[in-house]
């Protein structure tokens, strides 16, 4: 059995992520074979609709850090606030209020 299972039946084309133990976790290999099955259903004139489906009791959780990790490929994450290529990130700070209206602001 595959990670990811396609096929097209009546003008549906189904894509099943099939690794419910890992919560359906995307790998590598998983996201290239979506890619390959989108562009097949795109090429077939008779699918009409494309579904994603996960098998298991969850339906995707998200890319396998611990695939990459373990391929040497994961990077440190970066604050979502920094800006790519900076070497710091801007943070927020609160500053004590002397009125209601006062809000936090971007540094």
């Amino acid at each position: 059995m595959s990670d990811l299972e396609y096929a097209v039946k009546d003008g549906i084309a189904t894509a099943r992520l099939n690794r419910p133990a890992k919560k359906n976790a995307l790998s590598e290999e998983m996201v290239g074979g979506l890619a390959r099955a989108l562009r097949e259903a795109q090429d077939d004139l008779a699918v009409r609709v494309f579904i994603v489906t996960g098998a298991g009791d969850a339906f995707c959780s998200g890319g396998d850090l611990g695939r990459r990790a373990r391929k040497g490929k994961a990077r440190r994450p970066r604050p979502c606030n920094a800006r790519p290529g900076s070497s710091r990130a801007r943070t927020a700070s609160r500053s004590p209020s002397r009125n209601s209206t006062s809000r936090s602001s971007l540094r």
